[in-house]
């Protein structure tokens, strides 16, 4: 069975290399990786990253949010007598 495994394992890596000589073309860096600032593609992957961050501060601040309310409710109950 693990001598099975091995043989396909070599045979997807050869398979993968020789794809990778004949397509070697196609797998240049494109203009992010070679940091072409003003092309659309780069205003395009900064902008995707602004949007996914501006997404992550909304998150934590709601959850910082509900925590302070949440700490609010919990003072504003102990001193109105809180639990007998």
């Amino acid at each position: 069975m693990e001598k099975i495994l091995l043989t396909n394992i070599r045979i997807f890596n050869m398979k993968y290399i020789v794809l990778s000589i004949f397509l070697i073309q196609n797998i240049f860096a494109c203009a992010v990786c070679y940091g072409a600032p003003e092309h659309p593609v780069t205003e395009g992957m900064n902008n995707g990253i602004l949007f996914l961050l501006s997404i992550v501060v909304f998150v934590l601040s709601s959850i910082a949010a509900s925590i302070f309310v949440l700490v609010k409710r919990a003072r504003a109950y102990e001193i109105e007598g809180g639990v007998k």
